[in-house]
C-alpha cells in the first residue's frame, strides 16, 4: 500500500536494516577468526568493511533520538529531558548491565579475562576513550559514542530554536570531515589515532538527525517526501553509494579520505533511510519489512551484546566460540535477553512519557508527524 508509513506508528524499513547491520557484524567477527568463513570471497569481502554496519547503527540511532525529540516539541512545546534521560537509561542500561554480570562471571570461572576495569569502563561508557583491556567488552566503544551523544544533544536541541536546528546540524556536519582530515593530518591514521573518539563519529549521527529534522519541517519536507528522493532509483543510487563508499578507503588510502568516506557512506544510509521510512510498496521495504529480518532487527541490540562474547576472540579458548555453535548461542542468548529484560524495560519506559502540555495548537503542516516510541 502507498504512503507513509509514519501513520501506522512504525516507521518502514528500520528494522530490517537494523538487521542486514547486525548479521554484517557478525559475520565481520566470524570471518575474523575463522578460516571456513573467510575463504568465500564475498564474505571475505564483506568482512573487511562490516565494521561499517556500526556506522549503520549511528545514522539510524541518529535519526530515531531526534525523530522521537522532535515529535515531543511538536506535541507538546518541548522535550521534557528527565523523562527523556530515564526513558534511555531503561532502554540501554539493563541489556548492558546484564552482559557485563555474565561476563564477569565466566571470568571467574576462568573462561574469560575480563576484569572490574574493563567492567567499569563499558558501565560508565567510557570504552571509546580508555583504551585497552578485554575483548569481551571491546564493543562498548560505540555504545559509549551514542550515549555521549545521547547526553549532549538533547541539550543542544533544548538551547536551539526550531527553526535554527536544520542550520546548526548542517555546519556541525560539514565541519566534522575537516575535523578528521586535521587529526589525521597531524597525528596519523589508525592505530596512530584514536578513532574510536565521538568527535571523529559524531557527523554519521547528524545525518540520521538531519532526516528527522527534514521530514518535521515544511521547508525540506516535500523534498525529502518528493519524487525525486522517492523514485525508486534513489534507493537504488543509495546502496550503490554505500557500497562505493564502503570500497573506497580499500583502494585510496590517506587523511582525505579517511576523513570524507564516513560521511560519504552515512550521507548514502540516510538518504536510503529517507527512502524506506516513507513506506511504499518496492522491492526494498518488501525485503526490509521480510518478518525474519523484522525480528533480527528487534533483537539487533541483545545481538550487538552477546556476539561479541560469542563469535569474536580466540575461537580455540573455548567450545562455546566455535562455529556454529557460537552462532547459536549469540542468537539464543539475544531472545533472552530480548524477552526477559528488553521487553520488561519497554514496558516500564512506556511510564516515562512526556508530561508537558501544549497550550497553543499545531501548525497545520506539523500535524502529520507523530510516531509512538
Amino acid at each position: 500500500m502507498e504512503g507513509s508509513s509514519e501513520k501506522s506508528g512504525r516507521l518502514s524499513g528500520l528494522d530490517g536494516l537494523r538487521a542486514v547491520s547486525i548479521l554484517s557484524v557478525i559475520v565481520f567477527h566470524l570471518c575474523w577468526h575463522i578460516d571456513t568463513v573467510s575463504r568465500v570471497f564475498f564474505l571475505r569481502a564483506l568482512a573487511i568493511r562490516a565494521a561499517l554496519g556500526v556506522n549503520v547503527f549511528f545514522v539510524i540511532s541518529g535519526f530515531l533520538i531526534t525523530w522521537l525529540l522532535v515529535s515531543e516539541q511538536v506535541k507538546t512545546g518541548g522535550i521534557d529531558l528527565v523523562r527523556f534521560y530515564q526513558r534511555r537509561f531503561l532502554r540501554i542500561l539493563p541489556p548492558a548491565f546484564a552482559y557485563l554480570l555474565a561476563v564477569k562471571s565466566l571470568a571467574m570461572l576462568g573462561i574469560v579475562a575480563v576484569t572490574w576495569m574493563d567492567v567499569a569502563k563499558a558501565a560508565f561508557f567510557i570504552r571509546n576513550i580508555a583504551h585497552g583491556g578485554s575483548l569481551e567488552t571491546g564493543h562498548f566503544w560505540s555504545l559509549a559514542i551514542e550515549e555521549q551523544f545521547y547526553l549532549i544533544w538533547p541539550l543542544m536541541m533544548v538551547l536551539i530554536s526550531r527553526r535554527k536546528q536544520i542550520p546548526v546540524t548542517l555546519l556541525l556536519v560539514a565541519v566534522a570531515p575537516f575535523w578528521r582530515w586535521v587529526i589525521f593530518h597531524v597525528y596519523g591514521l589508525p592505530p596512530a589515532t584514536n578513532i574510536w573518539r565521538t568527535d571523529l563519529n559524531y557527523d554519521l549521527l547528524l545525518l540520521g538527525c538531519l532526516v528527522a529534522f527534514g521530514r518535521h519541517d515544511s521547508r525540506f519536507s516535500s523534498l525529502l517526501r518528493g519524487r525525486w528522493l522517492q523514485h525508486p532509483l534513489a534507493g537504488y543510487l543509495a546502496i550503490v553509494g554505500s557500497i562505493a563508499a564502503a570500497f573506497i578507503p580499500g583502494r585510496y588510502n590517506g587523511p582525505v579520505v579517511a576523513a570524507i568516506g564516513p560521511c560519504l557512506f552515512a550521507g548514502c544510509i540516510a538518504i536510503l533511510i529517507n527512502f524506506v521510512i516513507e513506506g511504499r510498496s518496492n522491492w526494498l521495504n518488501r525485503a526490509l519489512d521480510w518478518p525474519l529480518l523484522v525480528g533480527i532487527g528487534r533483537i539487533s541490540y541483545s545481538l550487538y551484546l552477546w556476539q561479541q562474547l560469542f563469535c569474536f576472540g580466540d575461537v580455540d579458548n573455548h567450545w562455546m566460540r566455535r562455529f556454529p555453535q557460537n552462532v547459536a548461542l549469540t542468537f539464543a542468548m539475544a531472545t533472552l535477553s530480548y524477552f526477559l529484560i528488553e521487553l520488561p524495560s519497554s514496558r516500564l519506559r512506556s511510564r516515562f512519557k512526556s508530561t508537558r502540555a501544549r497550550s497553543t495548537p499545531l501548525p497545520e503542516a506539523e500535524t502529520h508527524v507523530p510516531v509512538s516510541s
